[in-house]
């Protein structure tokens, strides 16, 4: 479905530098008193950045390349990797898989479907186990603990079997022990970049205080490059992609030598390779919503509540899916107040114990952005616990080492990083360059021109993302 849009936002932004040749190309003159009106900015809003600033979700790093360490769940099923074929009465039964994490002892859970007349779960017991180096599996002896317990429909590969509690004799022997495994990612940097150029004299031509109300040209394009920036920083937090072309992408330094151009993966494509999916069709209904504490809940996130980032059109089908909610189930609502205001705004959803708090991103509908056409970005949604994660944070060296001893932190799924260490702090540079000129600058060339840049470097941290949600809708 595609929503109504006026028309394009106008845009003449290109590259350039402000001199004489850039006033004479102006369809309108700036130069007061040419001109009666009102400067308007045509567009602005709420996006990814501002709310991971605004929330405090950043830190200070001291590093272009981090390798965080996350500890995995300390349980987990077992996968059936051959098909469990019927079994008659008190039989024993094989179960070959390739994980390692049933051992001798321990029961196994049988799902009810699989064995007649079986209200809940049956439990078998593991006899023995051996590693079969021809298919590259562990096969595991089960017997059962009920008499008369059998099988009677065929346990198919992939079915996830809980296990359960140990069952040992007197005198008997310990059971084998377990080892936990830590999982790792590694982040690098991104350096962003922006500039501003001045001939000599236009800043000292008076303009109409509409077009300048900062006080002249040079406070108003430092304050458009500002806000470029800020379009570059949240558009490296939500869609940077890792460089993976072979050999990588370089660029000459001041000296010539080729150095790697930086990447750091963003929002989006990490939550397409790591996060849980909800799908939906037409509306995001209370069926979604319902569905979401349970796929929290198995993820280790039980209870509490979460941040749900939305395009205007997803949101926009939450307003109308729940304004028939309340139709059907409170017997209607008023929608007009005492203030003379008729409409229906939802800001939160709970259900199951999970309370879901919505928040619409503008930046997903601009037309000259992500809500450009043929992008879909409008019925996107992102989920996020409110839960902090506890990560080691490892400086590495370039030959994988760790630079220095890991740091333990509580962050958030979503970090910024930026690199601030040993007096230089890269969160943002901003500094003039500047050759003859009037601003009382010390000179660099003898050309009659300025300039103002801005750096940052910066470094997307993610952790535990497979407790986050990517909402999709699937017929756009």
């Amino acid at each position: 479905m595609s929503t109504p849009k006026g028309a394009a936002v106008v845009s003449h932004a290109e590259q350039g530098q402000y001199t004489e040749a850039w006033r004479g190309a102006m369809a309108v003159s700036s130069l007061a008193p040419a001109y009666y009106g009102q400067l308007a900015e045509r567009y602005g809003g709420l996006t990814t950045w501002d709310l991971l600033m605004l929330a405090g979700h950043d830190i200070d790093i001291s590093t272009r390349n981090m390798t965080v360490l996350e500890k995995g769940y300390f349980l987990d099923t077992i996968d059936v990797a051959t098909q469990i074929e019927t079994k008659t009465a008190n039989q024993d039964i094989t179960l070959s898989s390739v994980k390692n994490n049933l051992r001798v002892g321990f029961v196994v859970h049988i799902p009810s479907k699989y064995t007649t007349g079986a209200e809940i779960a049956r439990s078998y017991r593991c006899l023995s186990k051996t590693w079969n180096a021809g298919t590259s599996k562990w096969d595991h002896v089960l017997e059962p603990l009920v008499s008369g317990q059998t099988i009677d429909a065929a346990i198919p590969i992939t079915q996830a079997l809980v296990i359960g509690g140990s069952m040992f004799a007197a005198g008997t022997q310990q059971p084998a022990g377990m080892v936990d495994e830590f999982y790792t990612q590694s982040y690098t940097t991104r350096i962003l970049k922006e500039s501003v150029y001045w001939e000599g004299g236009q800043g000292a031509l008076k303009e109409l205080p509409e077009l300048s109300p900062q006080g002249n040209l040079k406070a108003r394009s430092i304050l458009d490059m500002q806000m470029r920036f800020r379009v570059q920083q949240n558009d490296a937090a939500l869609m940077g992609y890792l460089i993976t072309q072979p050999g990588g992408l370089t660029q000459n330094n001041e000296s010539g030598q080729a150095n790697s151009i930086l990447a750091s993966k963003g929002l989006l494509p990490t939550m397409v390779d790591e996060s849980m999916k909800l799908y939906y069709t037409g509306s995001f209904s209370e069926d979604q919503f319902d569905t979401i504490p349970f796929l929290m809940a198995s993820q280790g996130v039980a209870g509490g509540s979460g941040m749900f980032l939305t395009g205007m059109e997803l949101g926009l089908g939450i307003e109308k899916t729940m304004l028939n909610f309340v139709k059907e189930y409170s017997g209607g609502s008023d929608l007009y107040d005492k203030m003379g205001v008729v409409g229906f705004n939802v800001r939160e959803y709970k259900s199951n114990g999970f309370a879901t708090r919505i928040i619409r991103l503008p930046e997903l509908s601009n037309p000259v952005m992500y809500g450009a056409a043929g992008y879909n970005y409008e019925s996107l949604g992102m989920i996020f616990p409110d839960a902090k994660v506890t990560g080691t944070l490892n400086a590495m060296l370039p030959n994988g080492s760790a630079a220095a001893a890991g740091v333990t932190k509580a962050l958030n799924n979503f970090t910024l990083g930026y690199l601030n260490y040993g007096g230089e702090n890269r969160r943002l540079i901003v500094g003039d360059k500047a050759g003859v000129n009037g601003w009382r600058i010390p000179f660099s060339s003898d050309w009659d021109n300025s300039a103002q840049y801005m750096l940052c470097e910066m470094m997307n941290i993610f952790l535990s993302m497979n407790q986050t949600c990517l909402v999709l809708r699937t017929d756009v």
